[in-house]
């Protein structure tokens, strides 16, 4: 776990870096890629929303069938592989099809942080652990919290629109430390 997270810091970094290159490169485009890079809704069009709706369409059906496997892998990989799942193959194919989702949702509207985090942290409180629930309660919570973010983060500093990005980083940042600290205590 240690080694994945390194992982993504180190990756995190280098695309920063990229993209700060890249904002250099033609000042006259900072201000849209600086807000891109913060997350905005404000990018998103009607055909932006089609084409999320596409990926969706076809990922998330998927992902809800696989929904036995995410409850198994919740458990353990070694009570997972008890079960006779094939885990190489199943992961992979769960990665991909996350993967995908973030990738197009991404493009649409830019890097929007935590939402992903705290929306399925607070609906497995409420809900409990089977994925069979918690995959569209995640979704349709992820999207609720996403819309009043971005309505909070039009009205917050009105007439100026802030970056819905900057709002759910500095919301979701505190609780992702909340979670990190709970789970330490639980652990002692």
């Amino acid at each position: 776990t240690g080694d994945l997270i390194l992982a993504g810091v180190v990756v995190g970094s280098v695309l920063v870096s990229l993209t700060s290159y890249l904002m250099l490169q033609d000042a006259d485009r900072v201000r849209a890629v600086f807000a891109y890079t913060l997350g905005n809704l404000a990018f998103m069009g009607w055909n932006g929303v089609g084409s999320l709706a596409l990926f969706l369409l076809f990922t998330f059906p998927l992902l809800l069938l696989l929904g036995r496997t995410l409850n198994a892998l919740h458990l353990g990989e070694e009570t997972a592989r008890s079960l006779g799942l094939p885990l190489d193959k199943l992961k992979l194919l769960i990665i991909g099809l996350v993967t995908l989702l973030i990738a197009a949702a991404v493009a649409q509207a830019g890097i929007i942080g935590f939402v992903g985090l705290v929306a399925p942290h607070i609906l497995r409180r409420l809900l409990g652990g089977d994925y069979h629930y918690l995959l569209p309660a995640s979704a349709l919570g992820g999207a609720v919290l996403l819309v009043l973010a971005d309505l909070l983060a039009r009205t917050l500093v009105a007439p100026a629109e802030l970056p819905v990005g900057i709002l759910t980083t500095l919301l979701g940042g505190p609780f992702f430390l909340y979670l990190l600290w709970r789970g330490r205590r639980v652990a002692w």
